[in-house]
């Protein structure tokens, strides 16, 4: 039994160690920053942990480019239709 309870559920794998933050920000701004997430193909709480980082010269998360690396070689496989 305990064995059964140390496994991972299925899903992404673990991203490591990290903290939440919560923040509101005017509409507008959400806006901004959605789309900027969904053009460079990361979730916007990703954006927002490059953002900071790139902010304060701390090292980005690997894991965000990890996923957006996995996001590029994506979109190169989708076919293109006429």
């Amino acid at each position: 039994m305990a064995a059964a309870a140390s496994r991972r559920k299925p899903g992404n794998p673990g991203l490591g160690d990290r903290k939440a933050i919560t923040s509101r920000v005017p509409p507008p701004h959400w806006a901004v920053y959605a789309r900027q997430a969904e053009d460079a193909g990361i979730p916007l709480g990703d954006y927002v942990a490059r953002c900071l980082a790139r902010a304060h010269e701390l090292p980005e998360p690997e894991w965000i480019e990890e996923r957006e690396r996995k996001s590029r070689s994506d979109q190169a496989e989708l076919p293109l239709s006429a």
